[in-house]
This record gives structure tokens, C-alpha cells and sequence, in this order.
């Protein structure tokens, strides 16, 4: 988790109107939740509505996987110089 605070601060201080923190402070404000959450607080209505929001959310990482592989793999094939 501290990395992902330092990140935060990183791009803040690079561009403060660069909006991909509020990546990392959703991602940070996911993992505080999920330790503060108890069994109690997940009725089945809650579960149906966290599912549904996080078919999104598992969605836009796989993106970007894909996007960071395909990234990587281009780096691979470069020839070495």
C-alpha cells in the first residue's frame, strides 16, 4: 500500500491535472474497505450490487493487462542494440 501512495504523490507532483491518481486513490480506497468490511455488512442484495460493479471494474484491469502485455512484447521483439 505504501507504493501505492508514493505513485499518487508521484503523479500528482509530475502533473496535478493528470487525473490517473484517482486511479490509484480508488484502487487505495478499495483495500481500505475490503479490511474495515465484515460478513454481516454482505446481504445479498449488497453482493448483487458489488458483483455487478466490479464485472466493470475486472473488465477496464483486463484492458489494461492486455494493453501493458502487448506493450511489453513490442519492448521484446526490438532487436538489441
Amino acid at each position: 500500500m505504501t507504493q501505492v501512495v508514493a505513485h499518487v504523490d508521484e503523479l500528482l507532483e509530475i502533473d496535478p491535472q493528470d487525473a490517473r491518481h484517482l486511479f490509484w486513490e480508488e484502487m487505495k480506497r478499495i483495500f481500505y474497505a475490503m479490511r474495515e468490511v465484515q460478513l454481516e455488512d454482505l446481504d445479498e442484495e449488497m453482493m448483487n450490487e458489488f458483483m455487478a460493479a466490479m464485472d466493470g471494474v475486472s473488465n477496464v484491469l483486463y484492458q489494461i493487462e492486455k494493453r501493458r502485455k502487448g506493450r511489453e512484447a513490442k519492448i521484446e521483439k526490438l532487436p538489441n542494440v
